[in-house]
């Protein structure tokens, strides 16, 4: 049993195959004779739109995925500030994944897609710019 996973690493497991977690890095967590397990780590959200915004809208901002030193620090899997989205820019955010998503998941076809996409690229322009 010193192998198993806990139900947390089984939930991850879940929100990683739906897409939702964004990989942060790798550590060694236990030696175990011969053995060293190394434990991924990721910060995972709850929509796979607040994912790639956080994956695009992070280098942005500057703010990093972990604390400290690499490997050893803490994860900061933490929300946007509602100052810190305002500020994000929208334009260079690349919306094809979850456009595609919803693709697959609508009847929508690939030019309705990209009038949604350019009217949400111009709402938060003129956000921004105002």
């Amino acid at each position: 049993m010193a192998f198993s996973c806990s139900n947390s690493d089984y939930e991850t497991a879940v929100k990683i195959g739906y897409r939702l977690c964004h990989y942060v890095d790798s550590i060694s967590r236990k030696k175990y004779m011969f053995f060293t397990v190394r434990t991924n780590r990721y910060c995972c959200f709850n929509s796979i739109l607040a994912r790639i915004i956080h994956e695009q809208g992070r280098p942005q901002l500057g703010i990093p995925w972990r604390v400290g030193d690499a490997g050893v620090g803490w994860l900061n899997c933490r929300g946007f500030t509602p100052e810190e989205l305002s500020s994000l820019d929208f334009s260079k955010i690349d919306l094809r994944e979850y456009l595609q998503y919803v693709e697959r998941k609508t009847s929508l076809t690939t030019s309705e897609i990209s009038n949604i996409e350019q009217r949400i690229k111009d709402k938060y322009r003129n956000a921004v710019e105002n």
